[in-house]
Parts: structure tokens; sequence; C-alpha cells
């Protein structure tokens, strides 16, 4: 899963619209959509997260992958972590956490 936030969020929110192409229904993707205004495809982004991007895989790293190809889907002023759920990302997460726990 990945949030689309408009920029500056936390900080300096900047209102701002998303535009998402209808195309992205036909991929592995599902929209949440968080407090926006508008339609479905024309998002008018307001003081919070606006979207979430799902997929369903048989491993973490694959759907990651499916909602990083569904971005192209996606245009507009927004911010968007592209690390997270990637291999390297789960990888360093589980090291910390064995570290922090002392699990071998």
């Amino acid at each position: 899963m990945r949030n689309l936030m408009r920029p500056g969020y936390g900080s300096n929110p900047v209102k701002t619209r998303i535009k998402i192409n209808e195309k992205i229904r036909e991929g592995e993707v599902s929209i949440f959509y968080a407090s926006v205004n508008g339609t479905l495809y024309d998002v008018e982004t307001t003081s919070s997260r606006s979207l979430a991007l799902l997929s369903k895989a048989d491993d973490i790293p694959t759907a990651s992958k499916n909602v990083e190809d569904a971005t192209k889907y996606i245009s507009g002023n927004y911010y968007m972590r592209h690390d997270i759920g990637t291999k390297d990302f789960m990888e360093r997460k589980i090291a910390r956490y064995r570290e922090r726990f002392g699990i071998k």
C-alpha cells in the first residue's frame, strides 16, 4: 500500500489536484479515497492524506511493484514514498527488529 499526499503534508500542505486515468482499474490495484473532494478521476486534496493505493499479491515486493506500476496512471502534484514495500526496505526493517528484540 502507498499513500498519496499533497506536497508539504504534515508541515505546510498545499492544495492540489490529482488526475487519475481510468485505465488504472485494469490493473491489480485498488484505490481508497481519504479526505478529498471531486470525482473518482479528478481529485482535489484537502488537509490530510489523499489516496491510498493497495495491491494484493503472493508477496510484498510483488504487491509493491503493482502499486508502483499503477502510478503511471496518476498525474498531478503529490508526494509518495517509493521505498515502502521494496525488498530492500523489508530486509532493513526485519534486520532492525531482529536486532532490537535479540532474534537471530
